[in-house]
């Protein structure tokens, strides 16, 4: 048998003659009568524990021990438990050998508080010689011995003193040293304010009650107004003829272990107006007892529900708290003792639950899951009203959900009443706007993206990007900003759907170092003019890496430029980049020049090669430089012959026009005539074909 035991059977059979045993201890019998009389539980309990039991010898259990640990404030300082004890003597003369039952008090290091007053001990020798005159023989025997049982009682400790400390009380039983002689309780444990005395009075009465809480072992009443102990008032009550209003009385009370408290109580006239205030009302469910109604207690009254104003109709009970009730009024009788009473009336409204509506945000790509409330019995539909297949659960998984659609859910709430909810699908559509700001040079970090989301809504932006870049922010809005050039990616939530977009940031990727400084001169010549790309800034020439100094323009005169000319460099600024600089090549000399025929062109506007010239230097892929020409004729002819275009200027080419109009697309003829300005100045004749392409 276990050594902590639950017991929750109620008081049954006690009289063997009329079958088994119910609800009783089976070893407490009365002598005098025959029945049993020990209840498993305290009248009006639903639950007892039985610490130990009646088992001996190896297979029993030679102690049990429970321990209830609290922290005492004012509205637990009266501690209250009931017990039940049984015990078998083994009639053994040293002390500490028989079965015992006692009760401690103890700090939180496990020291007894208020010494002697804070334990209680009895023995089976106790019961046995009269100590506890409590107990009673039973004629149902032990094993080796006598069984003696005390009763249900109801122990009060007083735990004011301890108020804001935590106590322990621990509760033990035993069986004899020698195992042969058991012992075991049946606990029943409460706490609480701790109660003052009361008095019941009433205007023109020749007496008044008093009454002290119970638990206590002995009483001893003083007074009136001192602390004189009146003669033979020793119980829990005591009545005061011709009292005095205001009168004040004292009772001594002494618990179990001989701890003395005094209490103290004011003679009041009851007859004062009655109140009550209510606690909590339940609404009933349309056509069902699930109603329910508590009012705070005040223990100088007395209370009864009816049906019917003045204690008519159907009574529904005597308690603070009533259940079980329908909707509509329920009447209330409050009685203060012998004095008067309140009759009042409450009312317990219907739960018709009409149907809710949610919203439910689903994402295109998922199903989603429509959830009802707590309760039973739940029956789906869709949009149509039709039934779906036959399910009980709180829940449902729309595996493929359609924006607007509907559904129904009816079920029995917790509270058990009729519940049901629409369910309203919306998918959820993340809509992004995007500004952006590129960096203007190579190797800034300037640029930022600005993100906008809809519908209004709060999201949770999630960023990577080159280097190890992360961010994370929530609103409506993302804005990042001192980018880096790379691809930055976002991950965009609104804890139901997700969306990633990732954002290029560039840079301008700079002039390119095949774009060339011009030189002009000829074998032998002194002096030539070294040109630089136009239109930049901050221009310095560089003569073997060592600064020009004074050089910055976008040209450079140089003498001895046939020895000399590629050891320049020049670098310049292209706004707005203040940093951005560059090294370019050289041209060769003009004897030593390339080049190469042209035979296409596109004069459509969109400065990609939109104008001809009949040939291009290789070295700087550009057209042929007036500076390397002392004479110049370009014509070009139509395919019947007609001229339509001739230049005498190098770096002027054709641009497609006739009188203004663009020409059709098709193949022109051309003609040169050019002398090379280096040299003997030798006359070149050259002709070729063309083709139009806007």
């Amino acid at each position: 048998m276990a050594l902590h035991t639950i017991m929750t059977t109620p008081s049954g059979n006690n009289n063997p003659s009329n079958g088994a045993i119910v609800g009783y201890d089976p070893i407490c019998r009365s002598i005098s009568t025959g029945l049993y009389d020990l209840p498993l539980l305290y009248p009006g309990s639903n639950v007892s524990v039985r610490l130990g039991n009646a088992v001996t010898g190896t297979s029993g259990g030679i102690a049990a021990m429970m321990s209830y640990s609290m922290n005492v404030t004012a509205t637990n300082s009266q501690f209250t438990y009931k017990y039940a004890a049984v015990l078998s003597d083994g009639y053994h003369s040293t002390p500490g050998m028989e079965s015992f039952f006692s009760v401690k008090l103890k700090d939180g290091s496990g020291n007894i508080l208020g010494g002697n007053c804070g334990k209680y001990y009895v023995n089976a020798v106790g019961a046995a010689n009269g100590t506890d005159p409590t107990f009673k023989l039973s004629n149902v025997s032990g094993v080796g011995g006598t069984v003696y049982y005390k009763n249900w009682s109801s122990i009060t400790i007083d735990l004011t003193a301890y108020i804001g400390q935590t106590v322990n009380i621990v509760f033990e039983v035993a069986d004899c040293i020698y195992q042969v002689h058991f012992g075991y309780v049946y606990l029943s444990l409460d706490c609480g304010q701790l109660q003052m005395p009361s008095s019941n009075y009433c205007t023109g009465s020749t007496s008044a009650t008093l009454v002290a809480p119970g638990g206590f072992t002995n009483y001893q009443w003083q007074g009136p107004n001192n602390h004189t102990n009146i003669p033979g008032a020793t119980s829990d009550k005591l009545v005061v003829n011709n009292p005095t209003v205001n009168d004040t009385f004292y009772v001594q009370v002494t618990n179990v272990s001989g701890c003395i408290s005094v209490l103290k109580v004011v003679i009041e006239n009851t007859n004062s107006a009655i109140t009550v205030v209510l606690q909590s009302v339940t609404a009933a469910c349309s056509g069902l007892k699930t109603g329910a109604i508590s009012i705070i207690n005040n223990p100088a009254y007395t209370y009864t529900w009816s049906s019917g104003a003045g204690v008519t109709g159907t009574t529904y009970g005597t308690s603070t708290s009533i259940t079980g009730l329908t909707a509509g009024i329920i009447y209330l009788r409050i009685q203060n003792g012998a004095c008067n009473y309140r009759d009042t009336s409450f009312i317990i409204p219907s739960s018709a639950n009409p149907m809710s509506t949610q919203n439910k945000k689903f994402c295109s790509s998922s199903g989603v899951w429509l959830n009802a409330g707590n309760g039973n019995n739940y029956k789906w539909y869709d949009g149509t009203g039709s039934a779906l297949p036959p399910n009980n659960n709180d829940s449902l998984l729309i595996s493929n959900p359609l924006n607007n659609a509907m559904y129904f859910v009816s079920y029995n709430n917790s509270g058990g009443c009729k519940d049901s909810i629409r369910f309203i699908l919306n998918e959820s559509v993340i809509s992004v706007t995007q500004q952006i700001q590129n960096n203007p040079c190579q190797g800034a970090n300037t640029a930022s993206i600005h993100l906008s989301s809809s519908p209004t809504n709060v999201y949770t932006y999630t960023w990577t990007g080159p280097a190890g870049y992360t961010n994370t922010n929530t609103g409506s809005t993302s804005v990042i900003n001192n980018l880096y050039s790379g691809n930055y990616t976002c991950f965009i939530s609104d804890n139901i759907c997700s969306k990633a977009i990732t954002i290029p940031i560039t840079e301008p990727t700079g002039i390119p170092d095949t774009l060339a400084i011009s030189v002009s001169f000829c074998d032998l010549e002194k002096e030539a003019t070294l040109k630089a790309p136009k239109g930049y800034s901050n221009y310095q020439w560089y003569l073997s890496n060592v600064p020009v100094i004074g050089a910055h323009t976008d040209s450079l005169h140089i003498l001895d430029p046939v020895v000399n000319y590629m050891k320049y460099t020049v670098r310049f600024t292209i706004p707005p980049c203040t940093y951005q600089n560059k090294t370019f090549l050289k041209l060769d000399k003009a004897t030593n020049i390339k080049m190469e025929e042209v035979n296409v062109f596109s004069p459509n506007g969109d400065d990609i090669n939109d104008t001809f010239f009949p040939f291009i230097d290789k070295l700087t892929l550009g057209p042929l430089l007036s500076d390397y020409l002392s004479s110049y004729y370009l014509e070009i002819y139509s395919r019947w012959g007609e001229k339509i275009y001739e230049s005498n200027n190098a770096s002027q080419g054709w641009d497609g026009k006739y009188n203004g109009n663009y020409c059709n697309d098709g193949v022109y003829f051309w003609i040169l005539k050019y002398t090379l300005s280096c040299g003997i100045g030798t006359t070149e004749n050259k002709n070729g074909f063309v083709t139009l392409l806007k």
